[in-house]
């Protein structure tokens, strides 16, 4: 992952969550990810991202992962 987060955590259903430095209004910030799928667990996965300011939900992409054997 670039930049690296400052933290990183998972909540109560598995869902990973990284924290980054606080940055000015109206600044771009691009993050790179890249993972990898377990081939054991293949099928249609959700992939949904969302993006959280102080705890408070700013928008949220709905998406579907496809794992192949």
């Amino acid at each position: 992952m670039q930049p690296e987060p400052a933290g990183s955590t998972t909540d109560a259903e598995g869902n990973l969550k990284f924290r980054f430095p606080p940055m000015p209004a109206g600044r771009t910030f691009v993050v790179y990810i890249e993972f990898q799928a377990n081939p054991i667990n293949v099928g249609s996965h959700e992939a949904d991202v969302s993006l959280y300011d102080a705890g408070e939900q700013i928008v949220s992409i709905p998406r579907t992962q496809i794992d192949f054997p």
